[in-house]
């Protein structure tokens, strides 16, 4: 079986397919996890802005991620790749979906939170460490499980390059 996959812009037919990857890999209170935890709702609305990316497979959601737009600030997140598609690129694909969006949209850096997991997909696309940002502090990892001394996620950032 081939692995060609489409990343094309999620649906509202693909929320379900998204939340259910989002939800096996929410952060939860016992540590695990890497991703913060979104409803669906949250999701739909989220789809609705044309937000999330996904890898799509014979029809089906093999991966997605988002770009969210926050007090000047484009953010990807929701990087996921289910188990059984991993080590084909996708999470690279997505991640670069997500970036030129935000430099189409006129955004000069784009950031993420990471894991040591996720890091190196990151900086392979030209993604470097810098602080968390305060924006990102308040409005998501105030309500996340892993919040404080817990946290495993480290900020990168790509810097957009001028042509």
């Amino acid at each position: 079986m081939g692995m060609d996959f489409a990343i094309v812009t999620a649906t509202p037919k693909d929320v379900a397919a998204i939340a259910d990857l989002v939800r096996q890999h929410a952060f939860s209170e016992d540590g695990t996890g890497a991703l913060i935890p979104l409803n669906n709702a949250e999701i739909a609305a989220l789809v609705s802005e044309g937000a999330f990316v996904v890898a799509k497979k014979d029809g089906g959601v093999a991966g997605c991620a988002s770009l969210v737009e926050y007090d000047g600030i484009a953010e990807v997140r929701s990087v996921v790749v289910g188990a059984v598609y991993r080590g084909h690129g996708i999470a690279g694909r997505l991640i670069d979906a997500c970036v030129l969006a935000a430099e189409q949209k006129g955004y000069m850096r784009t950031f993420a939170l990471v894991n040591d997991t996720a890091a190196p997909t990151f900086i392979r696309r030209g993604f470097v460490a810098v602080d968390k940002p305060p924006e990102k502090l308040a409005r998501d990892c105030a309500r996340c499980p892993l919040q404080g001394d817990r946290c495993r996620e480290h900020a990168v950032v790509r810097i957009a390059q001028a042509f």
